[in-house]
């Protein structure tokens, strides 16, 4: 399966389980921690994609064609959603626990993205090693 495809898979499915989580915690805890929570899995996912996008424009073979300006902009947009994301954790404007919670769940869906979409996959396996002193 292509990458770019278990990547838009991870983000799509990230952004579900956001929009599923964030009703759930209306109802358990406060508006503030909920909406703290969706807008860390957004940043989380927007974030996720800028990367993906910036290491495909900076990643070409050595001679071939690279749109700096393209890479100028993505850069700046990774340091604005920082600064975002800075400034609404210091100024208080967003729960830190929800938004550790909505960060982490990106992650979270990535392990389990992958583990569905290559259930055979194990590690290599190795020979015992041997003592040198035997």
């Amino acid at each position: 399966m292509d990458t770019t495809l278990i990547l838009a898979r991870a983000r799509r499915w990230t952004l579900a389980a956001a929009a599923v989580g964030t009703a759930a915690m209306f109802l358990a805890t406060t508006p503030r921690s909920a909406l703290s929570f969706l807008g860390a899995a957004v940043w989380g996912v927007a974030g996720f994609w800028l990367l993906e996008r910036l290491i495909r424009l900076a990643l070409v073979p050595p001679g071939g064609p690279r749109d700096r300006r393209a890479l100028a902009g993505l850069v700046a947009g990774k340091a604005a959603l920082y600064a975002l994301g800075a400034w609404a954790l210091l100024s208080g404007a967003a729960a830190p626990r929800a938004c550790a919670l909505g960060f982490s769940l990106l992650l979270v869906v990535l392990v389990v993205v992958g583990i569905l979409v290559r259930p055979g996959l194990q590690l290599p396996r190795t020979e015992p090693r041997r003592r040198d002193d035997e």
